[in-house]
């Protein structure tokens, strides 16, 4: 039954990136390069030495000289305290691997040519951490502020400029 609930969990997640990517690729006043589930590990553009994972959304705004990878996740409703704690934990364990891609990401900004020749030293990069939901975490008290953006899907549907923060 567990293995079953993981199945629908992950396609859940997918059917979200889906709708993230066809949502940018439809800001017909913007031109984004847009790419979903960019892996990030040994023999990929994104070559790393270990496996970090994918960037559910890659957005590169040359305009703005902007890369935004986007973590995307589809997490229930919060309805109650202990769902609420829940998705907390569940935020907490996942963060320390966004947070270790993040650093890479600005590390190897280099490599992200292979999706923008434009790329330059120029560019900034960010990593969002956005869910379908609002994100409980941001109103927990936190031992370490995380260094990674807390948005909702209702957020960027709002404005989607929040996407691209003041990078420093």
């Amino acid at each position: 039954m567990q293995k079953y609930v993981g199945t629908i969990s992950e396609n859940k997640g997918h059917i979200f990136t889906q709708n993230l990517d066809k949502y940018f690729k439809s800001l017909k006043e913007e031109i984004f390069v847009v790419n979903m589930e960019v892996q990030i590990c040994p023999g990929k553009p994104l070559c790393a030495e270990e496996n970090l994972g994918d960037i559910d959304v890659l957005l590169i705004d040359s305009k703005r000289k902007k890369i935004v990878c986007i973590e995307a996740k589809d997490y229930y409703e919060a309805r109650t305290i202990y769902d609420m704690l829940s998705q907390n934990i569940k935020i907490e364990k996942a963060l320390p691997k966004v947070i270790r891609r993040d650093e890479w990401c600005k590390k190897h900004m280099n490599l992200f040519k292979f999706y923008s020749k434009n790329i330059d030293e120029s560019y900034d990069v960010k990593t969002i951490f956005l869910t379908y939901e609002e994100p409980t975490y941001k109103y927990f008290k936190h031992s370490k502020e995380s260094p990674i953006a807390m948005l909702s899907a209702f957020d960027i549907i709002k404005d989607y400029n929040v996407i691209f923060p003041k990078i420093k």
